[in-house]
Formats: C-alpha cells, structure tokens, sequence
C-alpha cells in the first residue's frame, strides 16, 4: 500500500469508515497498524499528550485519501475545527468483514470548548466522540492505559461529521442513479453518531513548550501541514491562527 506522506487530496475523502470497510474489508485490515511496537500508549502514568494518541497513530502502511497543504485548506475541509479536552475512551464498535475479519474501533470522547471553524449541531457542542482504527485485534488494554492516562489540556481538532459524509454520499448514489445496497445503508446508519479526523493532520496538543501532532506516522518529515502548526509553541497561539483564518 502506498504511505500516506505520498497521497494527494481529495477532498471526498474516505465516505465513511463503515463504508469503506464494507467493501474493502480485507485491504484496510491488512494495511493500517496503529498501535506502537509493544502496543502500550506510553509508561504507566505518563501524562504526555503524544503517547496518549500513540494507540490510534496512523501507521506507515495506512493510505489516506485526504492531505493537505496548509491550515487554512484543512479547516476549510473540516466540519468543524475546535478545541477540546479528552474526556474518555472507549472502543465504540467491531466492524465485520468477510469470514473471520473485523476491524476494532476506537472513539476518543472530547468536550468542546470553542469551534474556530465551521460548526456542531447542539449535542456536539457538549460532547462527542472521534472515532479512530484500532487494528484488528481486541484494543481493550490499550483503551484502558489511555483512559488511565487522559491526554490534559485543550487541544486542537479538525472534525469530520460522518454524518455528513454519509448524507452526502447517499446524494451522490441518487444523483448517479443508483440504489444504495443494504451493506451500505448500514454502513452509513453505523458511522452516523460519529466524526473523525480530516486526516492524520487535523490534531495538535500541547507537549512540554511545543505543539505537536501526534497522528503522523513517525517517518513523516515533510509534511507542511504539519511543519505549519508546529512551529507554535502555545496551542491557544494555534488557535488564534486558525480562526483568523475563518
């Protein structure tokens, strides 16, 4: 599979991760590995945002459909971007695919405290949950060191409404002529109480005197994305940044 630093945008993006997953099961099982070599998310206790996130860090193998080239086009992009505190985790479901594969969620429950960008319906603006691959196997000890370890501080988040997606891929299939099958009407029913990421470039936290992200796959260095929310080194100074940019 080709690594994520190499894809182009495309601002359709994954439809949703249900719908994806109901016809390419095999392929995005055998491709994204989230979890770090010994699978932890950090030391016992350790409270850095970094290895908090290192469970659904985006693997090297894992294609991703949307990238880009700066801030301002990834807010674009988003539903919503804002800041938020973690508040839990939890594993939110177990995709089937064919035979004996599966594919393990993993939702990380955030509070919003200011949209930058865009918008959430009412429910949203209290909580929500963003969901994330968590490989094929049972996360449940991973997702109990992350809930042991809740990432502290605001940080900032560029959402997708799968919702949205999926009403918008419904759209699509009507315009096109074509009847949705019953796979992907339950698909999109799935993904429906959930966003996600824009792509593994749509978080940064505060870590010690910086701002980071902590998605990219380790071997990412040109990333401008990135490289561009980086270079702050207050994530409420990321903030200002990006809702200038609105």
């Amino acid at each position: 599979m080709t690594s994520p630093a190499r894809r182009r945008p495309a601002r359709t993006g994954l439809i949703a991760v249900g719908a994806l997953v109901a016809t390419t099961a095999v392929a995005l099982l055998a491709g994204p590995q989230l979890f770090g070599q010994d699978g932890t998310a950090g030391s016992e206790g350790q409270r850095s945002a970094s290895a908090f996130f290192e469970p659904v860090r985006f693997g090297t193998s894992m294609r991703e459909t949307e990238r880009y080239d700066s801030l301002k086009a990834a807010a674009e992009a988003a539903s919503a971007v804002v800041t938020a505190e973690v508040v839990d985790v939890r594993t939110t479901r177990v995709i089937e695919g064919e035979e004996s594969d599966r594919l393990y969620m993993i939702g990380v429950v955030i509070r919003p405290v200011e949209i930058l960008n865009g918008a959430l319906d009412e429910a949203s603006r209290q909580q929500l949950t963003v969901e994330f691959i968590g490989g094929s196997e049972d996360p449940a000890a991973a997702v109990e060191r992350m809930k042991s370890t809740l990432a502290e501080g605001e940080s900032v988040w560029f959402l997708r409404s799968k919702a949205e997606e999926g009403k918008h891929h419904l759209e699509e299939l009507k315009q096109a002529g074509s009847t949705p099958s019953p796979d992907v009407v339950e698909a999109i029913e799935g993904d429906r109480p959930y966003y996600r990421v824009v792509s593994s470039q749509g978080l940064f936290v505060q870590e010690g005197q910086e701002v980071v992200n902590p998605l990219v796959s380790e071997d990412e260095t040109s990333n401008v994305v990135v490289t561009e929310g980086e270079k702050y080194d207050k994530v409420a100074n990321l903030a200002d940044h990006v809702r200038e940019t609105r």
